[in-house]
């Protein structure tokens, strides 16, 4: 059922982004549901940024899609994804890794002086009475660890995953709503971590002075 909502959900933004008519050299975000909740209007100034992450997509499904963004021809694309293959696609840990770096290196093959960030994939929250199993299978810290650490081996990644950690190594609670996706505080804290690795992204100044 979860798959084929999924699915459903992907065509439909696959489409409409698609007919999007787009001006060129932006920021174009690129990833899963990580990626299209995100609310960048909250926390930068920028007027740059294009928002083309899908819920539930896959790396597979991004690379499927991947003509789209070089359409675009951003100056810079921010890529989350990862964490939903383990549960859609579990082709092993390693598979999912090159897919990351086939994604990058098409791009930057693609779209002179491109400059290309990927960000670590985020922890969960397992054992909590909000946690939404549905969204956990084959899904735990250790692994997407290992998915972090491995693609660390061999590409610069952003760490956002430790900071959103709490003491024990999952997930903070007020930074999530349902064991995975995150609040507003844990965007907060997503955001104010990437901006210092981006030059391009602008925090709004409450932000920065907190």
């Amino acid at each position: 059922m979860l798959k084929d909502i999924l699915q459903t959900q992907y065509k439909k933004l696959y489409e409409r982004f698609a007919q999007a008519d787009e001006e060129e050299c932006k920021i174009v975000l690129l990833g899963d549901s990580m990626i299209n909740y995100w609310p960048t209007e909250k926390f930068y100034d920028n007027d740059n940024i294009i928002n083309r992450g899908i819920p539930g997509d896959t790396t597979k499904g991004i690379l499927n899609r991947l003509h789209q963004i070089i359409d675009l021809k951003p100056s810079v694309v921010i890529l989350l994804s990862g964490s939903n293959d383990l549960q859609l696609i579990d082709d092993g840990i390693d598979n999912i890794v090159k897919r990351l770096l086939k994604i990058k290196y098409l791009l930057l093959e693609a779209i002179p002086n491109l400059e290309i960030y990927i960000i670590s994939l985020t922890p969960i929250l397992l054992g909590h009475e909000i946690t939404n199993y549905e969204y956990m299978v084959n899904r735990s810290n250790d692994v997407i660890d290992e998915i972090n650490n491995e693609l660390s081996l061999f590409t610069n990644i952003i760490d956002v995953n430790s900071y959103l950690k709490d003491l024990d190594g999952n997930l903070r609670l007020s930074y999530t709503r349902d064991g995975i996706h995150l609040t507003d505080e844990g965007y907060q804290v997503f955001s104010k971590i990437i901006a210092k690795n981006i030059s391009q992204l602008k925090l709004k100044r409450r932000y920065i002075d907190e």
